[in-house]
């Protein structure tokens, strides 16, 4: 049995294709248009699977024989529903590491969080977020379409234990180097969200735990151009869970501020 080439596969469903729909290409032969139709997208960089099935769904959709820009339509509406999903996960990372100071990011990330101003995220207002994500967005896109190269994080950091700490350049005249705020691993980070926060919360009493969520609820009302946000809304919900969030982190550092600063003997 003879392996059909990728051309000769793409060739194969259009002529069948073709022969159950409407070709109105005067003076044309039909078999050069489905020659050349399946070179062009056997060239393309989606996958024979990809490309077939782009074939099926358009016969689906519509009586007249395809044209390039009648698959390549679909294939780059599927790329386009793929990019939106990496970059959803990716949000939810940046989410999770990059409004705050105390985490080593992955490239991509430090990246984006470069490009759309370090003090400007730390310090971001609930009401922010919206267009933290739009720029976000953009500039991710970007990155996943090879249009900007991902540099990442350059400076030196040293590993303490389980911890990454961001060195200084800095030497003091006794000869030792001093080590920048310990920033957390991606893991411990991590854990700081989804263990510390939660168990500052669920160790506040009803009381102290409605006074918290009734600061967040201020904070996002004195913050947000329309005071009146339907509190239904993911948005909303978002904002609120940020604000929330930013508070205990707020609490918690504020509480690890006596510890003393770590140095390293050179």
């Amino acid at each position: 049995m003879i392996k059909k080439t990728r051309e000769q596969s793409i060739m194969a469903v259009l002529s069948m294709v073709f022969d159950l729909t409407r070709f109105y290409e005067k003076g044309k032969d039909k078999s050069e248009v489905i020659a050349v139709l399946a070179s062009f997208l056997a060239q393309s960089k989606y996958e024979t699977t990809e490309i077939i099935s782009a074939i099926r769904e358009n016969t689906e959709k519509n009586p007249n024989a395809p044209t390039p820009s009648d698959i390549m339509l679909i294939l780059n509406s599927k790329d386009d529903k793929k990019i939106n999903q990496e970059i959803e996960t990716k949000w939810q990372y940046f989410l999770d590491f990059a409004f705050s100071p105390y985490s080593k990011l992955d490239d991509w990330a430090y990246d984006a969080k470069k490009t759309l101003g370090w003090e400007r995220v730390n310090k971001c207002h609930a009401v922010d977020l919206i267009w933290i994500k739009k720029e976000f967005s953009e500039y991710v896109t970007r990155q996943i379409k090879g249009e900007v190269d991902v540099i990442g994080d350059q400076r030196k950091w040293s590993r303490i234990g389980n911890s990454l700490c961001l060195e200084s350049l800095e030497k003091t005249e006794s000869k030792v180097k001093k080590i920048g705020a310990v920033l957390e691993n991606k893991e411990e980070y991590e854990a700081m969200n989804t263990f510390n926060i939660k168990k500052y919360i669920k160790s506040l009493s009803p009381d102290a735990l409605v006074e918290l969520e009734t600061e967040a609820l201020d904070e996002i009302t004195q913050e947000s151009f329309k005071p009146d946000l339907n509190k239904k809304t993911k948005l909303f919900k978002a904002m609120f869970e940020a604000k929330r969030n930013q508070i205990v982190l707020d609490r918690i550092k504020s509480e690890m501020k006596n510890k003393p600063k770590l140095k390293v003997a050179m």
